[in-house]
């Protein structure tokens, strides 16, 4: 039988003359090589968990708004003018505001939208330059 020195990690060849069967199924389990896990189940399935809620949190996440909330800012900023509006001004208007909007939503979650939507305009506002 191969076993592993917790101390050391070398493997160790120990012969027992005894066969050694399992105490459930009653299965021998003498030749075998035993090693202690490097961590618990435990910690394998915390570390898992942690690095899918970082995965989704960082990675997966793609910071998008809700459609219609997209949908409502953009047609907000578009529409804001009384009188029509020419095709290629109304063209060359639509986008700068996708444009704002994508730059504004990397600085803003949706999250801090919820919370303050007066924030979430001034940073709109501030990115209008940037896209003209």
């Amino acid at each position: 039988m191969k076993i592993e020195c917790p101390k050391c990690f070398k493997e160790n060849n120990l012969n027992l003359e005894a066969k050694v069967n399992c105490g459930h199924c009653k299965e021998e389990i003498t030749g075998y090589t035993y090693k202690k896990p490097l961590i618990s189940a435990t910690t394998a399935l915390i570390i898992g968990a942690g690095g899918f809620y970082a995965a989704d949190y960082f990675v997966l996440a793609d910071d998008r708004y809700p459609v219609a909330t997209e949908y409502s800012i953009i047609d907000s900023c578009l529409n804001n003018h009384r009188e029509p509006v020419a095709y290629r001004i109304y063209h060359e208007k639509r986008a700068v505001c996708i444009c704002t909007l994508e730059k504004t939503m990397g600085d803003v979650s949706y999250n801090d939208f919820k919370e303050s939507q007066e924030a979430f305009i001034k940073a709109f506002e501030s990115k209008v330059k940037d896209c003209r």
